[in-house]
């Protein structure tokens, strides 16, 4: 993940301090979220807790422990959609 710049906030239609751009997705999230996880989606929440940078993310994520269901709110500046991932897989 990385940190988003104004000019792609401003192109997805987002504020400052939102989300994050998904720049790789590696392991399991790669073959088994519906919809999938691709590059250049944002994630804008873990569960019910807005994300606007990849330490906020990882603050968001070290509440889970490995095997719990973590939802993200990821959006493409289109459409936004909840994907669920098990956390540490």
């Amino acid at each position: 993940v990385a940190d988003l710049t104004a000019a792609e906030r401003s192109r997805l239609g987002l504020e400052a301090g939102e989300g994050v751009r998904i720049a790789s997705v590696t392991g399991a999230a790669a073959r088994s979220t519906q919809p999938p996880l691709s590059p250049g989606l944002v994630i804008a929440r873990v569960g019910r807790t807005k994300v606007g940078s990849v330490a906020d993310l990882n603050r968001a994520l070290s509440s889970y422990k490995k095997g719990d269901v973590v939802m993200l709110l990821v959006t493409d500046g289109k459409a936004t959609s909840y994907v669920a991932l098990k956390a540490g897989g």
